[in-house]
């Protein structure tokens, strides 16, 4: 992974990502391995957010159209909870259809989470309130 200029240096970018294993909102297994061979745009979050979650999605769904319009670039995008505890399989495909049908939802145990959220370099930490 790197960026060449034409005649210039290669300049070496960090490594992003990296193996995991979630579930998506039909329950089946998906891994990094299902995202190979596509553009992939993740996005993390959750769906119990009125505020940022609603218009971030709208933003991630205008962005395929976009591209794919335009660029006629194919764009998976992925939707990966940072509240398991909370958002479900099922939660997760009502939640992005409301959106758009293309969204994938993963999520999984907290642990996984933690560690997809670590290979892509997302850092979150859970608030508790006292309503929870």
């Amino acid at each position: 992974r790197g960026v060449c200029t034409k005649g210039g240096p290669c300049v070496k970018g960090p490594t992003i990502g990296g193996p995991f294993t979630l579930i998506n909102a039909e329950r089946q297994t998906v891994t990094e391995q299902n995202l190979q061979g596509n553009w992939a745009l993740l996005y993390f979050g959750y769906t119990s957010s009125p505020d940022v979650g609603p218009a971030e999605v709208q933003k991630m769904a205008k962005a395929v159209d976009v591209l794919e319009s335009s660029q006629n670039v194919k764009l998976l995008p992925v939707f990966v909870t940072l509240d398991p505890q909370r958002d479900s399989p099922s939660q997760l495909g009502a939640y992005l259809r409301e959106f758009d049908s293309r969204i994938m939802g993963l999520t999984g145990p907290v642990n996984s989470i933690r560690q997809v959220a670590q290979e892509y370099r997302v850092f979150f930490k859970k608030i508790e309130d006292g309503n929870d």
